[in-house]
Formats: C-alpha cells, sequence, structure tokens
C-alpha cells in the first residue's frame, strides 16, 4: 500500500497535483468503497479521487495462478490460526455493505460463494432485517446490478423508509482475471470505460428501477434524513482524464439524493475535486460533517473539514488539527466528533474534539493483537474493514457520542468526553466494525467460532444469523 501511495504521490507531482491519466485508473477502482471495495485476487487500489487516497484490499488472498488462494510467501499458520480459516471459508455469507434505518429495520448487501478461493462461484444479494437483525430475509438484486464480490463497489443507501439506493460507480473494463486492464500507455488509446449504475427501490430492495446518476436540477437545503453525497464522476470513453473537458468532471459539486432515488445538486454546497467520493458524517443532531483532501504540486496535503447545521443552506469551516494522512470524520451526537488516519503502513491516528471540533486532542489506540491470519480470513476481513492493512483498528460512532473501537481482535469504548477508552465486556472478539447507520455491524468470534454480528450502542450485540 505505501509503494501505491509513494507512486501516486509522484504521478501527482508530475501532473501538478491534477489526477491524470495512471490516476484515472487507480480512481476507476474507487468505486470499490471505502466505506466500503475491492476486485477479486491479489491487492487492487482504491482511491479516493479527490485527495486520491489510496487503499489496497486484498481479496480472496493470494492467487496461486490455478485459481486457489494461497498463504503469502513464507506464512505458517499457528494450529489457532489455521483453525480459524476453516471455520472463516464455511461462513455462508459476507456483509459488504450494510444501513439500519432504525432499530428494526436494515438492509446488507450479502456476498455468498460456493468457493471462497473461485470467485466465479460467488453471487451477491440484498438482505433485510425487521426485527433489529434478528431474522433476515434474502432478496434478488436488480438485474445488471454487479454480481459477486464485484458489489463490494457499491453503495447502499437509504433515502426514506423503505426507499433505498444502490449506486454503482463506473470502472474500466475488466479482464478476464476481475481486474481493471490497466491502461494504454498512451492517453489516445483509453481503455472502455463501463458506466455506472444506480437502481432505486420503494418497497424495501423487493422491485427496483434504474435511475440517472447525474444530477438533475438543484435544491437549496437537503431535506431531512435525505443523504449528503459527493459520487465520483463517469469519464466518456474516448476522453483523457488528464484533459480540461475531464477536469469539469472531477468539479465534484455537492448532490443530495431524493425520496425518488434521483439526484439533484445542493445549491450551496462545496464543490471541487477535493471533495470527490469523501465520506459525509451525519449526526442524530441533523448536522452534516464534509471532510476534503487534496495533494498539491509537491505532494503536501491540505485537509479541511466543514459542517453545516442548516441542512446545507450553509457551511462553516472546522478547525483541524495538524493531518498528515485523509481522515475520515465520525460523530454520532454533532458535538463529540472523531477523526481517523491510516499511515499506509496498518497504523491509524485518532482525533477527538468534545466541542465540536473547537479542539482536538490524541487518543492512544489499542495495540493489534499478536497473530497469524490466513488468505480467507485476511480477505473477509478485508471486505468488512476495506482496509488493506489486514486486521487493525476500525471504527463506528454511536448515537450519545461514543465511538466504539476494534482492534482488530478486542472491542473498545471511548465513551464521550472520556481519555482512555475501556474493554466492552462481555462482547465478542473482533477483527472488523462497519458503520451502519443507526447501528453497527462487526465480523467476530466467540470461543474462537467466527461470526457476523449486530448492536444498535456498540456494547450490546445479537449473532447476525441470514439463512
Amino acid at each position: 500500500m505505501a509503494d501505491v501511495e509513494e507512486a501516486t504521490a509522484k504521478e501527482l507531482r508530475r501532473a501538478g497535483g491534477r489526477p491524470r491519466w495512471d490516476i484515472a485508473h487507480i480512481i476507476a477502482a474507487v468505486t470499490r468503497r471505502q466505506r466500503r471495495r475491492a476486485a477479486i485476487g491479489g491487492v487492487v487500489a482504491i482511491a479516493t479521487l479527490a485527495g486520491v487516497v489510496v487503499t489496497g484490499v486484498e481479496l480472496f488472498g493470494k492467487d496461486s495462478g490455478d485459481g486457489t488462494a494461497t498463504p503469502a510467501p513464507g506464512e505458517s499458520l499457528s494450529p489457532a490460526a489455521a483453525k480459524l480459516e476453516a471455520h472463516v471459508a464455511r461462513l455462508p455469507y459476507v456483509p459488504a455493505d450494510a444501513l439500519f434505518t432504525d432499530a428494526r429495520n436494515g438492509y446488507a448487501l450479502v456476498v455468498s460463494c460456493g468457493d471462497r478461493s473461485a470467485p466465479e462461484t460467488c453471487a451477491a444479494q440484498l438482505a433485510a432485517t425487521a426485527d433489529g437483525g434478528v431474522t433476515w430475509q434474502r432478496r434478488p438484486l436488480p438485474a445488471g446490478a454487479a454480481s459477486g464480490v464485484a458489489i463490494v463497489r457499491a453503495r447502499l443507501l437509504s433515502v426514506g423508509a423503505g426507499r433505498l439506493v444502490i449506486d454503482q460507480p463506473g470502472q474500466y473494463q475488466e479482464d478476464h482475471a476481475g481486474e481493471a486492464e490497466s491502461p494504454a500507455p498512451s492517453p489516445t488509446a483509453p481503455p472502455k470505460w463501463i458506466p455506472g449504475q444506480r437502481w432505486f427501490s420503494p418497497d424495501g430492495g423487493r422491485t427496483w428501477t434504474p435511475r440517472a446518476r447525474r444530477a438533475v436540477g438543484t435544491v437549496s437545503a437537503v431535506a431531512p434524513g435525505a443523504p449528503l453525497v459527493f459520487p465520483a464522476p463517469d469519464i466518456p470513453n474516448g476522453v483523457d482524464p488528464g484533459s480540461p473537458q475531464a477536469a469539469a468532471l472531477f468539479d465534484t459539486r455537492a448532490q443530495v439524493l431524493r425520496a425518488n432515488g434521483t439526484t439533484a445538486v445542493l445549491a450551496g454546497g462545496p464543490h471541487g475535486e477535493a471533495y470527490t467520493d469523501v465520506g459525509v458524517a451525519t449526526a442524530a443532531d441533523g448536522s452534516m460533517w464534509v471532510p476534503s483532501y487534496i495533494y498539491g504540486q509537491n505532494g503536501g496535503l491540505t485537509a479541511r473539514l466543514q459542517v453545516t447545521r442548516d441542512g446545507g443552506r450553509s457551511f462553516q469551516a472546522v478547525r483541524l488539527p495538524t493531518i498528515a494522512s485523509p481522515p475520515s470524520v465520525f460523530t454520532g451526537d454533532g458535538r463529540h466528533v472523531y477523526l481517523l488516519e491510516y499511515d499506509g503502513q496498518g497504523g491509524a491516528r485518532l482525533r477527538a474534539s468534545a466541542n465540536a471540533g473547537g479542539t482536538w486532542r490524541d487518543v492512544k489506540l489499542p495495540a493489534p493483537p499478536q497473530g497469524t491470519y490466513g488468505a480467507v480470513t485476511k480477505s473477509t476481513i478485508g471486505i468488512v474493514t476495506s482496509s488493506a492493512a489486514g486486521p487493525g483498528p476500525t471504527v463506528a460512532a454511536t448515537a450519545d457520542g461514543s465511538l466504539i473501537v476494534t482492534n482488530g481482535g478486542t472491542l473498545y469504548q471511548l465513551p464521550p468526553g472520556a481519555a482512555a477508552m475501556r474493554k466492552v465486556t462481555g462482547a465478542p472478539g473482533m477483527f472488523g466494525l462497519i458503520p451502519a447507520g443507526k447501528a453497527i455491524i462487526g465480523f467476530g468470534r466467540v470461543q474462537g467460532v467466527p461470526h457476523f454480528y449486530v448492536s444498535l450502542d456498540g456494547l450490546r450485540w445479537r449473532t447476525m444469523a441470514i439463512s
């Protein structure tokens, strides 16, 4: 991952800070989520276009060339790790993205595979629960949606009670191995771009209708409960991503998803390269927190954070501490705000504010557990956490202002305003967390047996049993 980041920084310096051909290819894979994104076989770059923040995600282990997943060279699994690997290989599904619209109603994009080392045996579906995650019902995805693990690239969004949107960003034509083809040496012969797609369901995923990804019209404010998004653009075939024509595409404007699955431009919203595909944190008080980041001509990072408390009619700058890597922002109550930076080498840094960004302090993250993991375990963690670092810190905010943290093994809570984390007693050991709207989904284990779990507060967990 560090090698990819360095190569990206060098390319940006050559390009004067603006994404160009090679970067556009990396960015196309953005399209393989943050939140929540990857392809099969080896390490694939995921880029946040604005700052070209690159995170590799390893899925389905290393490809040995014969279609089987094998441990990394020199990797030797302990008996305990080998037993865990066998359990993980038998998991009937992996949630790639999830959201709860309230304490009872939740949805998840899930991947099921006949053979975890054979991508062609994998299928994607929607799972829905109406009882807080006690029981789940599988529902088909719309025709034309990404199949198998490719659904990890898509985003699952809510635009009202039972009203869902699946947004699938565009990508370059995939080759036979399931990875996006490398760009041609010259911008005059670009590979084929497959445009993104969007679908809308008014009934909890029972039926789906296509929707255009291009915004139509303008709104002055974000309707209560509507998502504020900064989607990655599509690149028309034949357009050099380094050209002025393409640059206009990357002037990403804040958009609002309407209740019918269409989007409109937010009139006074932020815009520019630095906002493309950033993750917006929406708090229980209605405030929306928008990070942005971009690399300059010298490769230096400029990061900003803005907040709106009036539905997007106005945005105020939030003072940031010194930032070394593009941060993700988390807040549950709109007052206690957290910034998480990954260093590209498996490490992370957490900052916390108890006064809505007025002041910040460092919070010590727990050390990662000592242990070894097999290729299937790593790939499953990769889907859940969308992180190339493998087992490591992932977080989720709760409505009371707390932050729930796992170091890749043990679960912790950072209470509002607390100076240090405390272990969550009685909780499963957690490999990784998925923030899921009003809930959190975790990949964990009890007595060595892995399961997926659901929690509304990060303290009490129930098994996520999707039959």
